[in-house]
């Protein structure tokens, strides 16, 4: 049968091919985006944002949220709140056409970087983030990608799901960057400032082929299993063509003019961003075959750590709204952080 009896799965058997969309063209937008305007002060952050290499063939582009809200609807799960695919998925490799996502060499259509101010490790609280000369801050870059399409082994494909939320953090000490972190997958890949491949101060980093893990060099490496990721220098993503800053009160604050979000607090209410599993889920993959969408943007570990630490302080006073702990599964902590005990990457 190969490959430890198909994966002990019947359904990893299937000589079929994978659902596919014909048509991939992304869906045509109304407006051309124009890029916020950065305070002097903040204009550091612009500079160093990342240049991203999506890789050579990457389909599955990425996008604003409110590009992928517009195509999905609020759903309530045991609780808490998904976003899902207006449009069904017939199957968990059925892949729809917004999944696309917006090129980003496209001039009137730059697809933003997301990049949330904290204060840095060990920093007196949320205050230190008002004087960027005179602080320790770490700078969150989050770029949000409608898809995450995952590997093919034995005709069936592992690991896809809606909804792809990725990052790299940078250290900043007086506006001055001394580290890079990157996420790939469930672990973190962190280098000193002076070992960064930069461009103009921007480091240069990697986006794997439909998954978009992010890697400091390109090539082939192996996560999950059997599973590996493949890197290139494909299509050059300038992320500083349209940064949104996003400070720790806008959390609660910004909402979009969206049908059925348009009371929601999204960076903070939305639980996951995409649709629930789905599919044969074999441990020897370590993936099912469409994984539940992401966990929030602020369930990502580097910012539970500093808001969890403000909150003990008395620091974080106002902008943390629920009063569970980390032992609590039914309570935000805060509002859009759910439990450790649960995968939020």
């Amino acid at each position: 049968m190969g490959l430890t009896a198909c994966l002990a799965l019947a359904a990893a058997c299937s000589t079929s091919q994978p659902d596919e969309s014909v048509d991939l063209a992304p869906r045509p937008l109304p407006a051309p985006i124009v890029a916020p305007e950065t305070p002097a002060e903040w204009q550091f952050v612009v500079d160093h944002a990342p240049e991203i290499w999506l890789a050579e063939g990457e389909p599955y582009f990425p996008s604003s949220v409110n590009y992928f809200l517009e195509n999905t609807r609020p759903v309530t799960i045991d609780g808490r709140l998904w976003a899902v695919t207006k449009d069904e998925l017939p199957s968990p490799s059925s892949i729809l056409p917004f999944f696309r996502g917006v090129q980003p060499g496209d001039a009137a259509w730059p697809p933003p970087i997301y990049a949330f101010v904290l204060p840095g490790p060990g920093q007196p609280g949320i205050e230190s983030i008002e004087n960027p000369g005179s602080s320790t801050l770490r700078v969150v870059y989050f770029v949000f990608y409608p898809y995450n399409r995952g590997k093919e082994v034995i005709n069936t494909v592992w690991g896809n799901h809606v909804g792809d939320i990725e990052k790299c953090y940078v250290e900043f000490v007086d506006t001055e960057p001394v580290l890079l972190n990157c996420a790939v997958h469930s672990w973190d890949n962190a280098q000193q400032w002076g070992d960064v491949n930069t461009n103009d101060g921007h480091p240069i980093v990697y986006s794997a082929w439909g998954s978009h893990g992010t890697y400091f060099t390109p090539g082939a490496h192996r996560y999950s299993g059997v599973l590996e990721d493949e890197t290139s220098a494909g299509t050059k993503w300038e992320t500083w063509r349209n940064v949104q800053l996003v400070f720790p009160d806008d959390w609660h604050r910004m909402r979009l003019p969206i049908d059925g979000w348009e009371d929601i607090a999204f960076f903070n209410d939305i639980h996951r961003w995409g649709n629930p599993e789905d599919g044969a889920c074999p441990p020897l993959v370590g993936e099912c075959q469409l994984n539940d969408g992401p966990g929030g943007f602020l369930g990502k570990s580097e910012l539970r750590g500093i808001i969890s630490e403000l909150d003990r302080d008395g620091a974080g006073a106002g902008w943390t709204t629920c009063s569970g702990n980390e032992a609590s599964e039914d309570c935000p902590w805060p509002a859009g952080i759910w439990s450790s005990r649960e995968n939020s990457h």
